[in-house]
């Protein structure tokens, strides 16, 4: 989707054409202005319904993909979140409307440090970042009752489904060259998988930088 609009407000209402995303969720993403979340490079781009280059090889997801995602997690205030790929902090402070708390982990630490600070000037006060590789995601603060990942990996993330709660989900971008939306449900012994659209992510990648 490629969609120039005059102001944030109108994306928004295209966001709202194009998906069934509930009002407190829409309410959520256009009170955390996008543009104070991109490189002023790019800040007559924020309104089109497109990824954004963040740095790093990184990039600031598309809104309509981030709505879809948070509303397959059907989240509310008691929920607490692990988010894997902090990146510009757009996500994770749409998350922070929405939730009791998220934590948020970040492998490239000048992106990080940029998040927090805008986090900060919005004063957003339930969120938790650390430098950390998103891999292995942050077990001492487990269980979750949402996992969300913000960069592509190549296969079902066991190891950290074992950090969701019961009836926890976990949602991902899974694939390589071709990826699909993949969310896993960690039930009594068991994890159901539901698979939906292809999308589009960078990959995840291990090591910090």
């Amino acid at each position: 989707m490629n969609n120039n609009f005059q102001d944030y407000r109108k994306l928004i209402e295209f966001l709202k054409s194009k998906g069934d995303f509930n009002q407190e969720l829409l309410d959520a993403m256009y009170n955390t202005p996008r543009i104070d979340y991109v490189d002023e490079a790019f800040s007559h781009l924020v309104n089109f319904n497109d990824a954004l280059p963040i740095g790093y090889g990184q990039t600031i997801s598309q809104p309509y993909i981030v709505l879809r995602m948070l509303q397959l997690l059907n989240l509310n205030e008691k929920k607490i979140v692990l988010e894997i790929g902090t990146g510009s902090g757009f996500q994770t402070s749409v998350l922070s409307k929405l939730v009791s708390h998220v934590y948020s982990l970040e492998r490239i630490k000048a992106l990080q440090l940029n998040a927090k600070r805008v986090m900060r000037l919005h004063n957003i006060s339930n969120v938790t970042c650390k430098h950390s590789d998103g891999f292995y995601g942050w077990e001492s603060k487990a269980p979750y009752d949402a996992i969300i990942f913000s960069a592509a990996i190549s296969e079902k993330p066991l190891h950290l489904i074992k950090q969701l709660k019961l009836n926890g989900k976990l949602i991902a971008p899974i694939g390589d060259k071709k990826q699909q939306l993949i969310m896993y449900i960690k039930k009594n012994g068991s994890v159901t998988e539901k698979v939906f659209e292809n999308v589009n992510f960078v990959p995840l990648l291990t090591g910090l930088c």
